[in-house]
């Protein structure tokens, strides 16, 4: 059996979009409700087994729809996948994947609205990995063909808040001024007027990783009107990056599969395997942080291709290596990044690499640097917690507005620190 993934879409265009994807497609009917489940491929001869629901009507039966097929699929993880309308920064055509919802409730008094609002936010590990899949640009080549509207430009992926509602909403309400007003980061706007029974649902399910996913039909202010080819194309255009979400992410739910521990999974270094004119760097970090950790690497990748630094990657550990044999990469690095997060203080693993790897510092065999990636205070109490992080001023990465910023200021410092120990 492959992995398991619930996709929640309420018309009949989402549907189709995500239904174009899999293969072996089979009918299943629970008490009065009928599924469908497919199946999609990865590399590697892995699957993901795919449940497809549509829902249909307010917000009450989507809640219910919602919770049902979770409870009878069991999902690993929740992807909402269809159209929204673009409120600013957004084309028809693009997609926005959602960093956190807006949920509220119209009620409107005499003189005032009320607005009952939640904030939900998306699964860390899921937005972390639709960073990557965005930048990439590797999802555009799911699109079927043709794949774009003659009018429309190749489309961008934008991470953001979204607001879904309890009820549908005009451009030329007063309604629509308020939000708007009220929360100006906001990207898009659920149109069908049950995108908060789905929110509601997946909140009764907290552990359960979630996605939201749209793919923009029309831009709510904008005179021109969303049409049946706009509202084809801009699922088919969230539907392509959902599916490429699925094809990459896979390789990281399968390393967990595979026995890797749940704290610290090291990325290693080996002299046998180090170009003799490099620097070894050595990363350790949490699993919950590999996505992350990528983003690192890819923006030392340069570096590598010159042949100023190397390094390992975690899923080139053999699965079920003990601690004792990782410790001892640690001993061939000349650069060890500690990746700060409040996941790898928690881990012992993590704490043991870390011990480690400033007992080489101490004896001058390797310069060690925490990479602050999530903000902690906790990290300052610890072995390592005397030196120098990085970025520069204590600011982890996810407090940077734009994170490749971040990235870009670790490369820089690490470069210019493997050439000075080139040089000796």
């Amino acid at each position: 059996m492959g992995r398991r993934v619930l996709i929640i879409t309420s018309l009949l265009e989402e549907y189709e979009a995500v239904r174009y994807h899999l293969h072996d497609v089979r009918e299943e009917i629970e008490l009065r409700f009928i599924y469908e489940r497919g199946s999609f491929m990865v590399a590697g001869g892995l699957f993901w087994e795919v449940s497809i629901i549509a829902v249909s009507g307010g917000n009450a039966g989507a809640a219910l729809e919602t919770e049902r097929a979770i409870q009878h699929f069991q999902p690993e993880l929740v992807l909402l996948v269809g159209i929204a309308g673009g409120l600013r920064d957004v084309e028809v055509g693009d997609v926005v994947v959602a960093t956190k919802i807006y949920t509220y409730e119209h009620r409107k008094t005499s003189t005032s609205f009320l607005v009952g609002q939640e904030i939900v936010s998306a699964s860390y590990v899921l937005e972390q990995k639709a960073r990557v899949v965005a930048s990439a640009r590797e999802w555009l080549k799911r699109l079927p063909l043709p794949s774009l509207l003659p009018h429309l430009r190749e489309p961008e992926v934008y991470l953001g808040p979204i607001i879904a509602g309890e009820t549908g909403i005009s451009a030329s309400s007063s309604f629509y001024n308020f939000l708007t007003t009220s929360y100006p980061d906001t990207l898009a706007l659920e149109m069908e007027g049950n995108g908060y029974g789905f929110i509601r649902a997946i909140q009764e399910n907290r552990s359960l990783p979630m996605l939201v996913i749209r793919g923009i039909t029309n831009v709510i202010d904008d005179k021109r009107k969303m049409d049946y080819n706009t509202t084809r194309y801009a699922a088919r255009h969230a539907s392509a990056f959902a599916f490429e979400l699925l094809a990459t992410f896979e390789s990281v739910m399968n390393g967990r599969a595979k026995g890797f521990p749940s704290g610290a999974l090291p990325q290693i270094t080996t002299s046998s395997l180090r170009p003799a004119d490099s620097t070894g760097i050595f990363f350790a970090y949490a699993d919950e942080d590999e996505l992350m950790a990528q983003r690192l690497q890819t923006h030392l990748a340069q570096l590598k291709r010159m042949n100023v630094i190397s390094s390992w990657h975690s899923g080139l550990v053999e699965a079920g290596e003990d601690i004792a044999s990782q410790l001892a990469y640690v001993n061939t690095a000349k650069i060890i990044l500690l990746l700060i997060s409040p996941d790898s203080l928690y881990s012992d693993e993590f704490y043991k690499v870390s011990s480690q790897a400033m007992e080489r510092q101490r004896t001058n065999g390797a310069t060690v640097i925490p990479v602050l990636l999530r903000p902690t205070n906790e990290w300052k109490e610890a072995p390592f917690g005397s030196l120098r992080a990085l970025p520069r001023g204590g600011k982890a990465v996810t407090e940077f507005k734009n994170q490749d910023e971040a990235f870009t200021e670790i490369a820089s410092e690490i470069r210019t620190l493997s050439k000075k120990q080139a040089s000796f």
